[in-house]
């Protein structure tokens, strides 16, 4: 009988080691992201104009450009740390067919008018708070530009943000500490990297659907469509607001519309899964993985916790504060 507790309680501290290194491991690379961030505001000008001249930031399509490779450098450097430490291949979270959640008619407006309800709520809880972060919006007046402006705001981050916090971060904690733990985390971390804590929020939100695509269907694909949908949307509503302004009817009908549809659509959709008992249900194999108390505890025994929440902090500081 004590040989038996003994080997339990091994197996035990093996897991707790396995998922502070998983979720470390994660976390660190959110500190990455934060570190290109920096990096990227002190230096990037320079290079730029040191590398093609002072015509890169004068002319429209060469800032979107500049800007597309900025972003990209922001997900590819902590990607490549994540897949040297996973020993991962890097065409692997694109691996398998395209699949979709159960109802995808409903769960994407679903998700879409969750999302905009929380966006409500928060603007309407804290919009005075927050509103020290607002910065001005900056639009494309060229075709050029335009297209660049379309490629950064809806195709890049589609396919690179699901590749990075989809298809690593999220599948390679999931053996370690379970599905919904690393939803949760590596939304977190997916919020943070959008640093205007409104923005967070929103990310934060769209990370667990995004999540929750891919834990229902084990591909990132249907991320990849939610994520497009979504950018594509805020970029309308972005041009709806500079030509009519916040004030309009249209924008006004625009959140109400959006708001009302996700409810129905959450109704219908569930409906559906009450009938057909769709659900994310855990494997014999994950019910040996520690438990939520357990990776809680192993989150906030993690130093890149605190190291990641310290960046966070700094850079909002930097960005908003210090002049």
């Amino acid at each position: 009988m004590q040989e038996v507790t003994a080997i339990t309680q091994e197996y035990q501290r093996r897991s707790f080691q396995k998922a502070v290194f998983s979720i470390s491991a994660v976390l660190f690379s959110g500190v990455l992201m934060l570190a290109v961030h920096f990096a990227e505001s002190a230096y990037a000008t320079d290079v730029l104009i040191s590398l093609f001249g002072r015509s890169v930031l004068e002319v429209e399509w060469k800032v979107y450009l500049a800007d597309i490779v900025l972003s990209l450098l922001l997900v590819l450097i902590p990607g490549a740390f994540l897949l040297i430490v996973f020993r991962k291949n890097p065409f692997s979270p694109f691996a398998g067919p395209p699949a979709a959640p159960k109802y995808p008619f409903l769960f994407l407006p679903m998700c879409i008018g969750a999302l905009y309800a929380l966006n409500f709520a928060v603007d309407l809880l804290f919009g005075k708070l927050l509103a020290p972060f607002d910065r001005p919006s900056y639009y494309p007046l060229t075709l050029a530009g335009m297209v660049l402006y379309f490629v950064r705001l809806v195709v890049m981050p589609a396919l690179f943000e699901e590749w990075l916090f989809r298809g690593i971060m999220l599948k390679q904690m999931i053996p370690s500490v379970g599905k919904w733990p690393a939803v949760f985390v590596s939304a977190f971390v997916f919020g943070l990297m959008h640093l205007d804590p409104a923005q967070s929020v929103f990310a934060f939100g769209f990370g667990l659907f995004a999540g929750y695509a891919y834990i229902s269907t084990g591909s990132v694909w249907f991320g990849v469509l939610l994520h497009m949908v979504n950018n594509a949307l805020t970029g309308c509503f972005n041009y709806w607001t500079r030509v009519f302004g916040w004030e309009s009817p249209i924008f006004d009908s625009y959140i109400i519309f959006m708001i009302l549809f996700g409810i129905v659509s959450l109704s219908f959709y569930r409906n559906r899964v009450r009938e057909t008992g769709v659900r994310t249900r855990r494997t014999r194999e994950e019910r040996l993985l520690p438990d939520g108390k357990t990776v809680f505890r192993a989150t906030l025994h993690s130093p890149m916790l605190y190291l990641l929440a310290a960046a966070y902090v700094f850079l909002l500081w930097l960005y908003y504060f210090a002049g």
